[in-house]
């Protein structure tokens, strides 16, 4: 396994030139501003950037009741810290990728049909072996009821099954 520094994605690199053109410390929203970008998208990146060793935030403070908002700076001229190393292959056990609209649909379906044969399925068991929400399967799979793809075979618990066709 070898590790090498992360290059910076298109939004990343705006945060960054976003950073250099300003003068001093500057907030998350005048980031976003600068940048173009949302105010959790910049939140986002500089917690990214600032992971990586590129940018280091201030803690805001506070002002009497009110909190102050944290500032954020480029570092320049310096090696970024020995954490901020990625390595290049990710960990078996990270997080799923995060599917594309009807992704967990197409997902579903093809888990329903290969495993067929075990008899009418449930969310969890679905869930389980798409390594995915069960919460999100089983909403899936109550949608996916209502077309002509699965079928609702019992209601409590609830099991289902691919319809023929």
């Amino acid at each position: 396994m070898s590790t090498t520094a992360k290059k910076e994605t298109p939004h990343e690199q705006k945060v960054i030139d976003a950073l250099g053109a300003a003068e001093g410390e500057v907030t998350v929203d005048e980031v976003a501003a600068a940048a173009g970008i949302g105010r959790t998208s910049a939140r986002k990146y500089l917690a990214t950037l600032e992971d990586a060793g590129k940018v280091e935030r201030t803690a805001g403070g506070r002002e009497g009741k009110r909190r102050l908002p944290d500032r954020y700076s480029p570092i320049s001229g310096e090696e970024p810290r020995p954490e901020a190393a990625v390595v290049d292959e990710p960990p078996d056990d990270g997080p799923a990728e995060r599917l594309r609209p009807g992704g967990l649909d197409r997902l579903v379906i093809a888990y329903m049909r290969e495993h067929a044969d075990e008899g009418p399925l449930g969310p969890t068991a679905v869930a389980k072996g798409l390594e995915r929400s069960s919460g999100a399967v089983g909403n899936c799979l109550a949608r996916l009821a209502g077309t002509e793809k699965v079928e609702l075979v019992r209601a409590r618990p609830r099991r289902y099954v691919m319809k023929e066709g």
